[in-house]
């Protein structure tokens, strides 16, 4: 599975051509030039195994969600971050919105604690009420990442993707702890990119 972020498009390889590609990056054999021109029309030139080698995970993996919070303090700021996010993903290029969002430093602060992250968690629970939830999660984990950095965390966006049938999903998590889904649901995506 590839996210090709300038193309703002995932992909997955022919299972001939996968293996072509398998057999060049990770055993080092030399890919047919018929197999290379199909790559090279994928946007893919000459793969080495440096560039596509596994890379450590760049995120923990989720084993805890956060504890439910019955204080769902600013829903509104919650709502109008959502509608914001929502809005910047009509007008920019899913590469420009990244790399917006590499840029974003925690504020220092003095109240964050995991229960303020909780709250945190509520009025996005309480705020898709009305902006809604199905096909939200992109939107909806940038828009809680921003305000948690806005509150002195640094969560990591994480985008997973799942096979038969392909279905892909967005979260936040900080280190280890899933904080704006369950657990149930993001342990059925295999993360591909985090931030």
């Amino acid at each position: 599975m590839f996210l090709d972020v300038e193309r703002d498009r995932y992909f997955c390889l022919p299972s001939q051509l996968n293996q072509a590609f398998v057999r060049t990056v990770i055993d080092g054999d030399a890919m047919a030039s018929a197999d290379a021109e199909r790559l090279r029309a994928l946007g893919i030139e000459k793969p080495t195994p440096r560039e596509f080698a596994a890379r450590p995970d760049a995120h923990a993996i989720p084993t805890r969600e956060m504890a439910p919070s019955d204080r769902a303090s600013s829903v509104l700021w919650a709502s109008a971050a959502h509608w914001l996010v929502r809005s910047r993903l009509k007008r920019w290029r899913f590469a420009r919105l990244l790399a917006h969002e590499r840029h974003r430093a925690p504020r220092r602060s003095h109240n964050a604690s995991a229960q303020t992250l909780a709250n945190l968690h509520a009025a996005f629970q309480h705020a898709s009420l009305w902006m809604g939830e199905a096909d939200q999660c992109l939107a909806r984990s940038i828009a809680f990442r921003m305000l948690a950095f806005r509150l002195g965390f640094a969560p990591t966006l994480v985008l997973g993707v799942k096979l038969d049938p392909f279905a892909a999903h967005c979260w936040v998590q900080s280190e280890d702890c899933v904080a704006n889904d369950s657990l149930e649901r993001v342990r059925c995506f295999t993360p591909i990119f985090a931030l």
